[in-house]
């Protein structure tokens, strides 16, 4: 064991305690999915399972309002960060110009998601309202309506735990979220078990708001005390410092609605719930994988930015290229992995595998994820320069991806909106790569100086 913790490999893998925190929640995450979908397999109905998943892919409209403002807030606080830092009382400390400038991101993003968050519950949950059948109202309509208030609180919250990240308190963060996953995986089960039904997912994202408030209002209620009050000095230009990337993600997040969260509204609507059901638990399995080999990705992105920040070039791509290499591999292996072990389940006949798609549908998935997870390794290099290019490939990869799952979705079924989104996944990957090439070369440095100066 000594051997293995003293090796390249432990370095490369779990170089800082940061990782090793993400590590355990997206292995937790990939755990208690996987565990998740045995309970639902044999305690949900088939009909609810579509809803249930339904139900989450009809939440992700949210995408519509944040407009990706969540990574523009951790990569412009990452750069203000790197002239600060906090004491052991949680206390921010260091260069009066890099705070006064946090603060007033921090306030401007405050009102932002306030506004947004209103609209949300009532915008998302009219739609949901509208979409479901009216003769099974029953079922969905009081479950529906509380988890969209809650889900509401925790869009309230999300710019405050991204503006944490983006100072460095990653590890503190994915600590609370291991621990707040770990409860709500249990309380998911047992009342998932107990035929709870779709209350289940309210009752997880009740504890996701208490997780919150801990957070925010108590722990780190000293880190937020500057915040209450107007910045002393310098603050950010929201026209030229925030908008000009974030109007970008927030097209390519719509866009990515549609690539992403489509397919199960597309089956239900078309052929039903419970298939529905089937492509919405595989969705699911496919963005844990992707979500585990985001660890070496995520835990690095405050870095990166501050790295650009003292414009360490030579340090940010040896790193870059660590977590390059690392966050592909796992997903590659993971998800190919999971093929063979649904090839083998379908083979002796296994129950469960009639709640999930076939072994190549699976495999066109986790294909498909791992050119996503390419695309997003080369969009964090870029974006920690303040730039977003992958704006054109991908919007248009969206509104493709949505047209392609929905032509063969509606008339083919889960494997017409698999292979849609499989086409689109290719395009984007494509053009992206193309992109990414041509800015990453080191003529580009110059450029960028002059923009951060």
């Amino acid at each position: 064991m000594q051997f293995f913790r003293n090796s390249r490999l432990f370095t490369l893998l779990f170089d800082d305690s940061a990782i090793r925190y993400v590590l355990l929640y997206r292995v937790w995450g990939i755990v208690s999915g996987l565990i998740s979908i045995l309970i639902i397999a044999n305690y949900l109905p088939a009909a609810i399972q579509g809803y249930y998943y339904t139900f989450l892919s009809i939440v992700a409209l949210q995408a519509f309002l944040e407009l990706g403002l969540y990574f523009v807030i951790m990569n412009t606080a990452s750069h203000e960060w790197s002239g600060l830092s906090l004491n052991s009382d949680r206390n921010i400390q260091g260069n009066a110009k890099n705070l006064s400038r946090l603060v007033s991101l921090g306030r401007m993003v405050l009102k932002w998601y306030g506004i947004i968050s209103l609209l949300f519950i009532l915008i998302v949950g009219l739609i949901g309202v509208l979409f479901f059948p009216e003769s099974e109202k029953g079922i969905w309509l009081m479950p529906w309506l509380l988890l969209i208030v809650l889900s509401g609180f925790n869009l309230f919250a999300l710019p405050m735990i991204s503006l944490l990240e983006g100072c460095g308190q990653i590890r503190e963060i994915n600590k609370f979220r291991l621990i707040q996953a770990f409860i709500s995986s249990l309380v998911l089960w047992y009342s998932i078990y107990l035929g709870a039904g779709l209350w289940a997912m309210v009752f997880v994202a009740f504890i996701i708001v208490l997780r919150d408030i801990y957070l925010l209002l108590i722990y780190y209620k000293p880190f937020f005390k500057p915040f209450w009050g107007r910045p002393a000095l310098e603050t950010i230009n929201w026209k030229n410092e925030i908008l000009p990337m974030q109007w970008r993600l927030g097209l390519q997040g719509m866009a990515g609605y549609f690539l992403l969260q489509l397919s199960t509204p597309v089956v239900f609507h078309y052929h039903g719930s419970i298939e529905a059901g089937k492509i919405g638990m595989s969705m699911q399995v496919v963005f844990a994988i992707q979500a585990l080999g985001q660890v070496w990705l995520s835990t690095k992105t405050p870095l990166f930015g501050a790295l650009v920040a003292r414009e360490d070039f030579t340090t940010l791509n040896k790193i870059w290229k660590r977590a390059l290499l690392v966050s592909l591999s796992i997903v590659f292996i993971v998800g190919f992995g999971l093929v063979g072990a649904v090839a083998i389940g379908q083979a002796i006949e296994l129950q469960i595998m009639e709640r999930v798609v076939g072994e190549w549908q699976f495999a066109l998935l986790i294909l498909a994820q791992f050119f996503s997870q390419f695309v997003q390794v080369e969009a964090s290099y870029l974006r920690a320069f303040k730039k977003e290019y992958f704006t054109v490939p991908g919007v248009f990869g969206g509104m493709i991806g949505g047209a392609l799952i929905w032509y063969f979705g509606s008339s083919m079924g889960v494997i017409g909106a698999i292979i849609g989104y499989t086409i689109s996944m290719t395009i984007v990957l494509i053009w992206s790569s193309k992109i990414f090439i041509s800015k990453r070369h080191v003529s580009l440095f110059k450029d960028l100086r002059r923009f951060n100066h």
